[in-house]
């Protein structure tokens, strides 16, 4: 699952993950905590804050890549091809791109 911030990147996003050998993904608009709407619903917690740059934007529109990838590898070269368009994912703000194991997929043919 990828959480695109900069949404310009979304054609050289997909583009990328179909030469990782990536054929299936959903793209969903979303739209994450505004910083307004964080400060007055949060209390200050260390967890809360120290996690703050990861709900907390100006900018509250964004993108979210539902993909299923069935092999290691593809999902290896693809988060490398990300992060060479939206630089260091590690950054704040960037993108936040993480795994989830998938046991049973049903309505997909092979």
């Amino acid at each position: 699952m990828v959480i695109l911030r900069d949404v310009g990147y979304i054609e050289k996003i997909l583009d990328a993950l179909m030469h990782s050998g990536i054929t299936g993904v959903t793209v969903l608009n979303s739209r994450g905590i505004s910083a307004d709407t964080y400060h007055r619903h949060i209390e200050d917690f260390s967890i809360a804050r120290a996690m703050e740059h990861l709900f907390v934007s100006d900018k509250a529109e964004s993108k979210i890549l539902l993909v299923l990838a069935r092999y290691k590898k593809a999902v290896t070269l693809a988060r490398k091809r990300i992060e060479e368009i939206v630089g260091d994912i590690d950054k704040p703000k960037n993108a936040i791109v993480f795994t989830v194991p998938v046991e049973d997929i049903y309505g997909l043919l092979s």
